[in-house]
C-alpha cells in the first residue's frame, strides 16, 4: 500500500520524535549505566573481618595473605551500641596490607583507643568494598537533584589525586535524599538530592578550608558499594558470622 505524501508527513511527525527520545535516552543509559559488580566471596569477607577484628583488639592477625578481588576503596567503620565511632578509608589490595593499615589506623584512632576492653569486644565492624563507579549528572539542577540511585549509590569526589567518599549509608543516614531545596524563593518545598549539604560532608573528611577547597578542581561521580559487617557477638568471636547489608 502506498502512502500519500501527507500521510507520510503525519506518520513522520509522530515516529520521529519517539525515535530521538529512544536514542536520546539509550545515549544517556550508555553514559550513566554502572555494570553489576563482581562480589566478594564470603570466605574473603570472613577472613577480612576477622583481620580488622583482631586490628582493633591489638592482637595476631592470620598470616595467610589473601588478596582481594579488584577494588577501589574499603571504607571501614567501627560501631560502638550501634553508634560509629570510627571511619577509615583503605586502598592496599591485599588482606594483610589492609589490616596492616588499619592497625596503624585504629591505633592513631582516639575513640578507639578510650574504647574499654568490654565495650571493645561488643562492637561491630562494617566494610564498604567500593566496586563499581560512574559519572554524576550535574546540570541542570532539577535533573541533578536526581543523578543519586537512593539507597545505592555513594557520593565521591576526586581533588588533586585523593579521592573521599560519601557512603549511601551515609547518605540516608544525613537525611540528604530528600532536603534540596532548589528554589530559594520557596524555602517550603523540598526536592531531590542536596548536593551541597554533601559537599559539607566531603569537605570536612579533607580537614581543607572552604577557600582551599575551592582553589582546586574538583570531579564528582557516583559510585556503588558491598557492605557486609560482623554479626552481634555472643561470647565467642571466632562464631561471629558475616552478615551482608543489601540496600535499594
Amino acid at each position: 500500500m502506498t502512502l500519500s505524501p501527507h500521510r507520510r508527513l503525519v506518520l513522520a511527525i509522530l515516529l520521529i520524535p519517539s525515535v530521538v527520545l529512544v536514542g536520546l535516552c539509550a545515549l544517556i543509559y550508555h553514559h550513566f549505566h554502572i555494570d553489576p559488580p563482581v562480589e566478594t566471596d564470603d570466605a574473603a569477607r570472613t577472613s577480612l573481618l576477622r583481620c580488622l577484628r583482631a586490628s582493633l583488639l591489638a592482637e595476631e592477625y592470620p598470616s595467610d595473605d589473601l588478596a582481594l578481588p579488584s577494588t577501589d576503596w574499603l571504607v571501614v567503620r567501627v560501631f560502638s551500641e550501634g553508634r560509629s565511632i570510627a571511619r577509615f578509608s583503605l586502598r592496599e589490595g591485599s588482606l594483610i596490607a589492609n589490616c596492616a593499615a588499619a592497625r596503624d589506623m585504629m591505633a592513631m584512632e582516639k575513640a578507639v583507643a578510650l574504647l574499654p576492653d568490654d565495650k571493645r569486644r561488643h562492637s561491630q565492624i562494617q566494610v564498604d568494598r567500593v566496586v563499581a563507579r560512574g559519572p554524576l549528572l550535574q546540570s541542570p539542577e532539577i535533573l541533578a537533584s536526581l543523578a543519586l540511585h537512593p539507597g545505592l549509590d555513594g557520593l565521591g569526589v576526586s581533588r588533586e589525586g585523593e579521592e573521599f567518599l560519601l557512603l549511601n549509608s551515609e547518605i540516608v543516614d544525613a537525611g540528604l535524599l530528600s532536603s534540596n531545596r532548589p528554589l530559594s524563593f520557596v524555602p517550603d518545598f523540598v526536592f531531590g538530592f542536596d548536593r551541597g549539604r554533601a559537599e559539607q560532608l566531603l569537605l570536612k573528611q579533607t580537614k581543607l578550608s572552604r577557600e582551599q577547597w575551592e582553589s582546586r578542581p574538583r570531579e564528582f561521580f557516583r559510585f556503588r558499594s558491598e557492605a557486609f559487617v560482623e554479626s552481634v557477638y555472643l561470647g565467642d568471636s571466632e562464631r561471629r558470622e558475616t552478615v551482608s547489608m543489601v540496600r535499594g
